[in-house]
């Protein structure tokens, strides 16, 4: 029986140290590869999930908002039909206004507003304005927004733009 040489058991040993070193650097990667895919379909998936449930909050908010909407729309129909027939007097229009703000914490305040000299021919300029006092938003305040400033100037569009267009008008939020 003839010993092995030192140099071919020194090869042999590094030829199965590399092989064993190649196979968990092949596993490693198998293993790192695994995890990605599966943190990519993870990220997929509650991507997926949360664009849904916005898709569905975003729904339901948008119908609430069109419910508060038409609900403001049929009160403001009656009172512009009442105070076009004359059926509403300048106490009965404050009432109106007043409880159509105090009937819903989503508003703020309401107005109604008038062309120059439409309320009343000596007077220029008169829109009656109940709103939420700030830091107490269960009372409310009357206010004459001409008052404070002229509303038929261009940079009020909130007048300006439905006297143009002769027609109602949604504007922007006010914050």
């Amino acid at each position: 029986m003839t010993n092995p040489s030192p140099s071919n058991y020194k090869s042999k040993q590094k030829n199965i140290t590399s092989k064993i070193l190649l196979a968990l650097t092949l596993l490693s990667f198998l293993a790192a590869t695994w995890a990605i895919w599966q943190h990519i379909q993870f990220r997929q998936a509650a991507f997926t999930k949360t664009k849904t449930e916005l898709q569905g909050l975003t729904i339901k908010a948008s119908q609430d908002i069109e419910a508060i909407f038409r609900k403001a729309m049929g009160k403001v129909d009656f009172i512009a039909k009442n105070l076009s027939s004359g059926q509403l007097d300048q106490s009965g229009m404050l009432q109106q206004i007043k409880s159509l703000i105090a009937e819903d914490p989503n508003y703020y305040g309401s107005s109604i507003t008038f062309r120059p000299y439409g309320y009343d021919p000596t007077k220029r300029l008169h829109a009656p304005y109940f709103h939420r006092i700030i830091g107490d938003s269960s009372k409310l305040e009357l206010a004459q927004i001409e008052d404070s400033y002229d509303y038929t100037e261009p940079d009020y569009d909130w007048f300006v733009r439905p006297m143009k267009e002769g027609r109602s008008c949604w504007g922007e939020p006010y914050w």
